[in-house]
């Protein structure tokens, strides 16, 4: 376990030890969801290819805030419900578990800790949010979600 990880699992320990928060420690399957479900452009999303997609440039002085603003009005909006899966693609190895009200609450922290891309997955791939480390935020649903 590095740095970064064990940073994010202590400041949401008690998340963990509740139960609330499920880690898994490898994240393959959530990416491999991921480029199943979304357009790829090298190494992530291609949000001008999703249809409907939502993309928001944060300042780089409260990007955690920014993001738990970003996706709340996100969440809100769309109607998401359900359990969310956190997954980042440099320097964490797993992925976080959740329901959206606890993934909200621990987002900033995760986003503001770790310089990486940030991606927050529905279940069953059906829709992504996700926070780049250039600042970009952005949503989508995947195109072959259910219904």
């Amino acid at each position: 376990m590095n740095f970064y990880e064990e940073e994010i699992l202590e400041t949401i320990r008690s998340h963990i030890e509740s139960g609330e928060v499920l880690v898994s420690p490898d994240s393959s399957g959530i990416f491999r969801a991921l480029e199943m479900s979304f357009p790829l452009d090298s190494s992530r999303i291609d949000w001008s290819l999703v249809p409907g997609a939502v993309r928001k440039f944060g300042r780089k002085d409260d990007e955690g805030r920014e993001f738990e603003n970003f996706f709340r009005e996100i969440v809100v909006n769309k109607g998401l419900r359900g359990n969310v899966t956190y997954v980042g693609d440099g320097n964490t190895e797993f992925s976080l578990t959740c329901p959206i009200d606890t993934m909200l609450r621990i987002a900033p922290v995760i986003v503001s800790a770790v310089p990486q891309h940030h991606y927050f997955v529905g279940e069953n791939g059906d829709w992504c949010a996700s926070f780049m480390s250039e600042g970009e935020m952005a949503f989508g649903f995947s195109q072959h979600r259910d219904g």
